[in-house]
């Protein structure tokens, strides 16, 4: 496993429970670098070139169900990757001097925010396909709304436990449902 992200580990650690499994039928894994703008492409080519060596030419072009369960809130903690335009760490230190630590790491890869939606939109059907997501960074009205100004029309939710603190209810996470936005 060397140098593999945790990604990768998790599916060797699933290829491993698979092994020692009888199932009669196979689980196959294909892996893909979300934030590629060929992700979808990618996968496409990985299915059809499974499917053929199974004898099995049919093609796959979008899933009906799409999931996500942490993938987003791991992106958005991501820090912003450094370009030739980004200032220099004495420069960062110098106007992060007097802010707290919160202030000092809010500057976070919304690029990578968006290369990940549109990888998720080119995954979808416009017409059939739901795009379930389970966050314990964001409200069901923070996911609205970023995922809403990115073509996502809310669909549904699933509802867990609430609590109460300070007057304020609330969960620990959300889960909800989008469809692509008619055009």
């Amino acid at each position: 496993m060397g140098n593999c992200c945790l990604g990768c580990r998790s599916q060797e650690l699933a290829k491993q429970i698979q092994s020692t499994v009888e199932e009669e039928n196979e689980i196959n894994f294909i892996q893909s670098d979300i934030l590629l703008e060929t992700a979808a492409s990618d996968i496409f080519a990985s299915l059809k070139e499974l499917n053929g060596s199974k004898g099995n030419e049919s093609s796959i072009d979008s899933f009906d169900l799409v999931l996500d369960k942490g993938t987003f809130d791991a992106i958005c903690l991501a820090p912003e990757q450094p370009t030739a335009t980004s200032p220099t760490a004495a420069e960062v230190a110098e106007t992060n001097s007097d802010k707290t630590e919160t202030e000092k790491h809010k500057r976070v890869d919304l690029e990578a925010r968006k290369k990940y939606l549109r990888s998720v939109r080119d995954l979808m059907d416009a017409e059939r396909s739901v795009f379930l997501i389970t966050s314990c960074n964001w409200t069901e009205d923070e996911l609205v709304s970023m995922f809403g100004s990115y073509g996502f029309d809310f669909f549904g939710r699933i509802k867990h436990r609430s609590f109460t603190f300070g007057g304020v209810k609330g969960s620990t996470v959300s889960s909800v449902a989008f469809k692509l936005k008619s055009l």
